[in-house]
C-alpha cells in the first residue's frame, strides 16, 4: 500500500519554481523577509544569547552565519539559533486555521543549507521554501485532536517534516533518500505544550530544534541513513496519532 506521504514527496521533488502561482512566490518572498526580521528582533529575547554564547564556544566549521551569534557556526547549530531567535517574540508567522507556526520551520533551514552549499538561485530558494512551508501546512491540518487536549504541538512537530523536505530538495536527494529524510524526521519528531503551559524557554527552543532535526534528517539520509517509509499511514506514523480514531486505538 502507497503511504500518503507520497504525493508530499512528489510536491517536494517535483514542484518547480515556474509552477508556482505569481501570488504563492510573493507570498513566500515575504515569508522569508518576515521570518528574517523576526529573527532579527528575536536577538534580543530571553535565552537567546546565552545560547548562542555556547554554541559559538563549541566552534566547530564555519558553515552557516548564526544571527545570535553573530558568526559562522556549522549548518545544524546556525539553524537552530536561527529558528530559536525567529520565534523568540512569537513575531513569525501563523497558519492561523491549523494553529501552527510554518516558516520560522523552514526558512532558517534552507537559509543555512544555501550558504553552506551554495550557489543557490533566488528562484530555487524561494521553490525549497514554498514546498517545506506547504508540507507544514498540510499536515498539520490533519489533526482531528485539539492540542489542548493532546499537549501536542505541530509547530515543532510539523516543522520537523517540513525542514526535512526543504533539505532534501536543496541537496538534490533522489526520491529514496528524500523519503528516507522524512523517515528519520519522523523518528526524530518531538515537543509539546508543557513548555508554554510552564511558561519556560522550551517554547522558542523547540521551534530551533526542529528547525535543526529536519535538516539533520536531509543530511543524515544523502549519507545513506535510512528511515521509516510509512511515516504517515503506518501503525505509528502520524496520521493515527493525529486522528480520533487512531488514539483511541492505541490507548
Amino acid at each position: 500500500m502507497m503511504d500518503a506521504v507520497e504525493p508530499l514527496l512528489d510536491l517536494g521533488l517535483s514542484t518547480r519554481y515556474e509552477d508556482l502561482a505569481p501570488e504563492v512566490v510573493e507570498r513566500t518572498r515575504m515569508a522569508i523577509l518576515d521570518t528574517l526580521g523576526a529573527a532579527l528582533a528575536g536577538l534580543s529575547g530571553e535565552g537567546v544569547a546565552p545560547l548562542a554564547a555556547l554554541y559559538a564556544d563549541w566552534g566547530g566549521k564555519a558553515e552557516a552565519t548564526a544571527l545570535p551569534a553573530g558568526r559562522k557556526l556549522p549548518m545544524p547549530a546556525a539553524a537552530l539559533l536561527n529558528g530559536l531567535a525567529g520565534r523568540a517574540w512569537d513575531l513569525d508567522d501563523v497558519h492561523e486555521q491549523n494553529t501552527c507556526h510554518v516558516n520560522v520551520n523552514v526558512v532558517p533551514a534552507v537559509l543555512a543549507l544555501a550558504e553552506a552549499k551554495g550557489p543557490v538561485s533566488g528562484r530555487e530558494f524561494i521553490a525549497a521554501v514554498t514546498v517545506g512551508s506547504e508540507m507544514v501546512c498540510r499536515l498539520s491540518a490533519a489533526s482531528r485532536i485539539s492540542f489542548s487536549e493532546t499537549g501536542s504541538s505541530m509547530s515543532y512537530q510539523c516543522g520537523f517534516y517540513g525542514a526535512a523536505l526543504a533539505g532534501a530538495r536543496l541537496l538534490g536527494l533522489d526520491r529514496d533518500r528524500a523519503r528516507h529524510a522524512l523517515g528519520i524526521a519522523h523518528a526524530r519528531v518531538a515537543g509539546n505544550q508543557q513548555g508554554y503551559v510552564a511558561g519556560a524557554m522550551t517554547v522558542r527552543l523547540m521551534q530551533g530544534i526542529a528547525v535543526e532535526g529536519g535538516l539533520l534528517s536531509a543530511l543524515m539520509a544523502q549519507q545513506g541513513i535510512t528511515g521509516s517509509t510509512e511515516i504517515l499511514e503506518g501503525r505509528f506514523g502520524y496520521f493515527p496519532f493525529t486522528t480520533a480514531a487512531g488514539t483511541s486505538a492505541m490507548r
